[in-house]
């Protein structure tokens, strides 16, 4: 005989000859469980009792076990992790994939930001950009639910300046952001660039009721930030771009009245947990003179790449999938390098007087030239003139 009940709830009993059976329809509780055995004459067994608490999909999964790396090229490397141990992770979760340049006490899932799509809850490996800093995996099961902010797994990545590139612009936006903000504002007070508020000064009828100006009336599910500079190289080249952003989330107007969502779809009571900000830089380029009237290809997201074009123009876009969550983007910039290169060219007769050579494709910067002569009669040599990024003269004397 095996009866049961939930919640303290009546009894329900079975008589079966089966050493198992399988409760339907389920929910959420704390079970009481009791097994006795009867002989022919119906005579019962002492009682065997269990108690268990079933939490079904309301508990949060738990975190992937570990993270690992391997580095495939310049600009591409495999995360690796055991698979989810959660049912409701591996069928219909996913398992989110973020990165953060920091290897201190700042290297936190909240001070991160996403670096490729989340992938599928049963997926055990991903191909990411390669950059200096920390990767964090986090498990999300099928109906929302992170897994714990305390031990998401984590790997540390310290790259070795690359020796044959030659780094041809830095551009930091931060502190100032001086470029063009769409829905979005240069916050003193949180040091860093915020989406803006949705609200309007005119709309305020009690100004002492308003807890946050900024962010009065909610904020902005999405935003922008152009750089304040185009670069121009004055000529096509293959560059290497490398992003640079620093980025955390806070809560805007931390009170639960000003919470605009329904209590139980609140990810995070305490508002310290943030998962539902991103931001994401993207460039954009032309084979024209950006001074003149260029045609500009898409705005394509980058985080370590390599790019074709004259001129480049950056931005930063910015979301949000929660208004009690605002993406704070502290630190802004994109480091732009040339690879390192050598070009030959043989058999060049120079005959009695001065000859220009003409490089196949123009230097970034003046390169150093080097000549091997032969055929030189006694007392005779060269002299090198006019050297410069597009070719040198080279006359023969005596």
């Amino acid at each position: 005989r095996f009866r049961y009940r939930v919640e303290n709830g009546n009894y329900t009993t079975i008589f079966t000859k089966s050493p198992e059976y399988e409760i339907l329809g389920t929910i959420d509780g704390t079970y009481e469980f009791e097994i006795t055995t009867e002989n022919y004459a119906r005579r019962g067994s002492n009682a065997a009792n269990n108690t268990f608490v079933a939490v079904g999909k309301k508990a949060p999964p738990a975190n992937i076990a570990s993270l690992n790396i391997s580095p495939i090229d310049q600009h591409n490397a495999e995360l690796h992790w055991p698979q989810s141990t959660d049912i409701d992770v591996r069928i219909g979760g996913t398992v989110e994939i973020r990165h953060t340049p920091h290897t201190d006490a700042n290297a936190v899932w909240r001070k991160s930001q996403k670096i490729v799509p989340a992938v599928n809850g049963s997926s055990t490996r991903k191909i990411v950009p390669l950059k200096s800093g920390t990767y964090f995996i986090r498990a999300k099961d099928s109906i929302g639910n992170y897994s714990a902010a305390a031990g998401i797994p984590s790997v540390q990545v310290d790259l070795p300046e690359p020796q044959d590139l030659e780094v041809v612009q830095t551009f930091t936006e931060n502190p100032n952001f001086t470029g063009t903000f769409e829905r979005a504002f240069n916050s003193v007070t949180e040091g860093g660039i915020s989406l803006s508020g949705k609200g309007l000064i005119d709309d305020i009828t009690d100004f002492d009721a308003v807890t946050n100006l900024d962010f009065f009336g909610g904020i902005e599910s999405t935003g922008s930030y152009i750089f304040a500079n185009t670069l121009d190289l004055s000529a096509k080249y293959d560059v290497e771009l490398l992003a640079d952003l620093e980025l955390r989330s806070i809560n805007p107007d931390d009170f639960w009245d000003s919470r605009t969502e329904l209590i139980d779809d609140w990810t995070d009571i305490d508002a310290d947990d943030f998962n539902e900000t991103d931001a994401e830089l993207y460039v954009r380029s032309t084979a024209d003179d950006p001074s003149g009237s260029p045609t500009w290809s898409t705005w394509e997201p980058f985080l370590n790449s390599t790019k074709r074009g004259r001129g480049f123009q950056f931005k930063v876009e910015m979301a949000t999938d929660n208004t009690s969550q605002d993406p704070i983007i502290e630190a802004l910039g994109v480091t732009v390098s040339l690879q390192r290169r050598t070009e030959q060219q043989r058999n060049i007769s120079t005959g009695t007087s001065a000859k220009a050579i003409t490089f196949p494709s123009t230097f970034y910067s003046t390169p150093s030239v080097t000549v091997t002569a032969t055929n030189m009669a006694s007392g005779d040599f060269f002299e090198l003139t006019s050297i410069s990024r597009t070719g040198f003269t080279i006359a023969t004397k005596n």
